[in-house]
């Protein structure tokens, strides 16, 4: 919650406008124009919910008071995003509020304008194109208050307001920064998996791949030596070289006879610690799905939880 808080003294200008406690100080007592005695000030507290009560004092006497009460939900742990512009308005019909411009990483900020004419019978406020109503308190003394939703960290510049009269003013701005949206993982049963579970999944993928050619190549050879499939083939003799003065025949080796690598038991007790292998590493695989669904899980009920809370 935020409040615009502008007084008027009677003998001078009102000094040390408080808050009262719990709250924060966004723009100390300020002058409004210098012509009059007249100053300002903005305060705000961030909370989870509930209505405020409580008094605000100034240290000097005063006749006349106005203040504003807005209030913005969504707003990251520090609500504000830089500190506040504050800018003194030569007499004018067409006052400004200061340009001000996000930080580099804030791209959803909440450009917030306050005009503040002073001591002005009869003021009517006129809020600039574009901005959204906050609030304007039209009279003596006059306030007003809009925003503009951000979609950029570009600067924003200056806003022209407009009065029905000419006169000095006291301009100021400030940026309400939004928080980041809840990062919300959904399950699609694709296979997808946080990225720090990742590299752990393709390692038991690759050494399950290794499993499946390392069996296939002992299947083969089973075959082989039942005589379901031909023998390998062997490599043919490499044509005899040129010669340079004459031709020299070379006769080939004849191709040692096919021995196997493996006698036929030796080859299904490899098979069978293949397989077993291959089902231990199926189990952890299931294992890490299991346990990365039962995390996805948890973060959505957290989000959930935020959620609620927020509301």
């Amino acid at each position: 919650m935020i409040v615009v808080l502008q007084v008027d003294g009677t003998s001078g200008v009102p000094s040390g406008l408080t808050p009262p406690a719990g709250w924060s100080t966004l723009v100390p007592t300020t002058l409004v124009r210098a012509d009059q005695i007249t100053a300002a000030a903005i305060f705000y507290k961030t909370s989870a919910g509930g209505n405020f009560s409580g008094n605000f004092s100034w240290t000097t006497t005063a006749n006349i008071g106005s203040w504003v009460f807005s209030e913005w939900t969504g707003q990251a742990a520090s609500p504000f995003d830089g500190a506040a512009q504050v800018a003194s308005n030569a007499a004018s019909s067409t006052p400004t509020t200061p340009g001000i411009t996000p930080s580099a990483a804030n791209t959803s900020d909440t450009l917030v304008g306050v005009l503040l004419p002073g001591n002005a019978s009869g003021a009517v406020i006129t809020i600039p194109a574009g901005m959204s109503t906050v609030a304007v308190l039209n009279g003596d003394p006059a306030i007003g208050v809009a925003d503009l939703a951000l979609s950029s960290n570009a600067a924003t510049g200056n806003e022209t307001w407009g009065l029905n009269f000419s006169g000095a003013t006291l301009g100021i701005s400030f940026l309400i920064a939004s928080a980041p949206p809840p990062v919300v993982t959904v399950d699609t049963h694709d296979g997808t998996v946080p990225r720090h579970s990742q590299h752990v999944l393709d390692e038991l993928r690759r050494r399950r791949a290794e499993r499946l050619a390392h069996r296939a190549e002992l299947r083969h050879e089973l075959r082989v030596q039942a005589g379901l499939e031909p023998l390998p083939r062997q490599p043919e003799a490499p044509p005899p070289p040129l010669a340079l003065v004459e031709s020299v025949a070379v006769e080939p080796e004849s191709p040692a006879p096919y021995r196997p690598l493996h006698d036929t038991r030796a080859v299904q007790a490899q098979i069978a610690r293949v397989n077993a292998e291959l089902t231990r590493i199926a189990m952890q695989l299931r294992a890490a799905r299991r346990r990365q669904m039962a995390i996805r899980q948890r973060e959505e009920e957290h989000v959930i939880l935020a959620v609620l809370a927020s509301l």
